[in-house]
């Protein structure tokens, strides 16, 4: 089903009486975010840009009397008062409390503290262990839930299942064993990495590849190359099965959707060598090589807008929770809030579900129908951003079928991109990114400490004579 179309905002002015730091909390997340403040005659005033699905509240720190500053001054101040808070807030793990509440349950599950068909605490029972609200607590069972690790009985309560503790099993850190056999025939012949892709079907993922084999070849590094096929389990036993054999480090491509695994949390844990690419897990300290996604969508976002176009549509799939395709979706929404004459809606591809392929659109299953439903639905916008190059065929094909007219900006062009509808594309450079992933790995594998993420530069393609 497609999101709801985006909501409107509104700058609010709060006054409070009294002089306070204010911290905005919130409930769904629990994470604390930056108050833009200043004081005026002994009243501390909030300016806020809220949507209609923002909670409002606040955490008020008395401060001291002070004089009146600039308000550019005051909110310099703020920012560095708040980015303390935060940071002692995700240093103490309380930044994303519902994937904290949701992770523990998952480890009591592991761990056999919640067996089979046993009960788990209520919301209100969680609410009050974790010192947060119901809808913190609520939003991690829904987690667990929607999963498959538990049912959730309305008047009864929420259950573990009997697949949550087989799939749960399966989680261990994998341990290098002695060496032995093809273990101990790949670590004489020098430094070892593994490589663990989630698909092989695009260009995107070829140009990695190619560049991953190139540089380690030239590096005198034996390659261990693995495919997950999106499921969490095969990257799993990928990460098991190249340690067995004798990789001294990772470089880890994850599932989309995958916002955490136990597998590579213990990893981290125990400092074995690991380097994220494209996608990144939240509040890990791995590095991860991406593209600045958030600037390139909202660069793509004001390209159209600049066109005439104040009906903006971001095409996507379920895979939302994946880091690159949310930032790419905040970017969006950050370009379209700058105007207030411009509306977005989300348009997800109905039952999507790609399959590796032979060309760079590759193979796709989904509900077509649906699809071109949903699009004469909205025929009133003219403006499409898709988050990759597949997408964006599929949109091409529906456009002609329907005849939805409008303009197509996209991630990850092909030659297949020339086209009437298509005005630009964001090339990535994936052959930079193989290239960074090998040397930071290896230089992790040294010992030198990098935890830092790195952005890799991309470029608009503009096509069309724009």
């Amino acid at each position: 089903m497609p999101n709801p179309d985006l909501p409107k905002r509104e700058n609010l002015v709060i006054e409070i009486n009294g002089i306070y730091e204010p911290v905005r909390y919130d409930a769904m997340t629990g994470e604390c975010y930056e108050s833009v403040y200043f004081h005026k005659e002994g009243k501390t005033v909030i300016r806020q840009t809220v949507y209609d699905h923002d909670s409002l509240l606040y955490s008020l720190k008395p401060a001291a009397e002070e004089k009146e500053d600039s308000k550019k001054n005051n909110v310099k101040q703020t920012k560095r008062k708040t980015d303390k808070r935060k940071d002692k807030s995700m240093a103490s793990g309380k930044a994303f409390m519902y994937e904290t509440i949701y992770n523990d349950l998952l480890e009591g599950i592991r761990n056999g503290t919640y067996p089979a068909g046993s009960r788990l605490p209520s919301e209100k029972e969680l609410a009050g262990q974790y010192g947060v609200s119901r809808i913190t607590s609520k939003k991690a069972l829904e987690l667990l839930a929607e999963r498959g690790m538990i049912s959730r009985m309305p008047g009864r309560g929420s259950f573990v299942l009997e697949t949550a503790v087989k799939q749960t099993a399966r989680y261990s850190t994998p341990q290098i064993p002695e060496t032995n056999g093809q273990a101990q025939e790949i670590r004489q012949t020098g430094r070892t990495i593994g490589v663990i892709l989630d698909s092989f079907d695009s260009d995107y993922v070829a140009n990695y590849l190619r560049s991953m084999e190139r540089e380690c070849s030239r590096r005198g590094i034996n390659m261990l190359l693995k495919c997950t096929y999106g499921s969490i389990e095969a990257e799993n036993q990928a990460i098991k099965s190249c340690i067995e054999i004798g990789a001294q480090g990772l470089i880890i491509m994850c599932a989309q959707n995958e916002t955490y695994n136990t597998t590579i949390v213990k990893l981290a844990l125990d400092k074995f060598p690991v380097v994220l690419i494209d996608r990144k897990m939240q509040g890990l300290s791995i590095p991860c090589i991406a593209t600045d996604n958030h600037r390139a969508s909202r660069e793509l976002t004001e390209m159209l807008i600049e066109r005439g176009h104040k009906q903006l549509v971001f095409v996507t799939h379920a895979s939302m929770g994946t880091s690159s395709i949310k930032d790419r979706y905040e970017g969006f929404v950050e370009g379209i809030m700058e105007d207030a004459g411009i509306n977005g809606c989300v348009l997800e591809i109905p039952d999507y579900n790609p399959t590796p392929g032979n060309s760079p659109i590759g193979e796709a299953s989904y509900d077509e129908e649906g699809f071109k439903k949903l699009l004469l639905e909205h025929k009133e916008y003219t403006g499409y951003l898709c988050i990759e190059a597949k997408l964006c065929y599929l949109l091409r094909k529906a456009m002609k079928e329907t005849g939805v007219t409008g303009e197509i900006v996209s991630f990850d062009g092909t030659g297949d991109m020339e086209h009437e509808k298509v005005i630009a594309y964001v090339r990535q450079d994936e052959r930079a990114m193989g290239v960074m992933a090998v040397d930071i790995l290896e230089k992790i594998v040294r010992g030198e400490s990098i935890s830092e993420d790195i952005c890799v530069p991309y470029r608009v393609i503009k096509l069309n004579d724009i």
